[in-house]
């Protein structure tokens, strides 16, 4: 099972992505957008079907905002999703193939203990 890491190039120039396209809704204001910024890196098993996944690694524990600075308020949290693998194992010299759950972490969010959305649900 090897794993090669894949770092970089996808997050340069994200402030002007970020201030050109973000939305503002309900009610988060321009002032307190943050990222939740991942590694990704591919899994590589070649007894496995699809042989490489891509998984994202939250890069801090904390969110960074649009300036690049961690917010100490907000912590960063995965995002899981559960796929279906294939294994092929050998038994009696013949392949058999065995379908299984894999817990993925496909991404990071921002999470917030007093945001909006929490307080609406606790008041009902």
């Amino acid at each position: 099972n090897a794993v090669y890491r894949m770092y970089g190039s996808s997050w340069i120039g994200y402030k002007d992505v970020w201030n050109d396209c973000m939305e503002v809704v309900d009610c988060v204001t321009a002032g307190t957008l943050s990222l939740s910024l991942a590694f990704l890196y591919i899994d590589v098993e070649f007894n496995r079907y699809p042989s490489r996944i891509a998984i994202a690694k939250c890069r801090h524990q904390r969110c960074v905002d649009a300036d690049g600075k961690l917010m100490h308020s907000r912590n960063s949290a995965e995002i899981k999703q559960e796929i279906l693998v294939v294994y092929r194992e050998m038994k009696d010299c013949k392949p058999t193939y065995r379908l299984q759950k894999k817990l993925i972490t496909v991404g990071c969010t921002c999470t917030h203990p007093g945001d909006c959305k929490a307080k609406q649900w606790e008041a009902k």
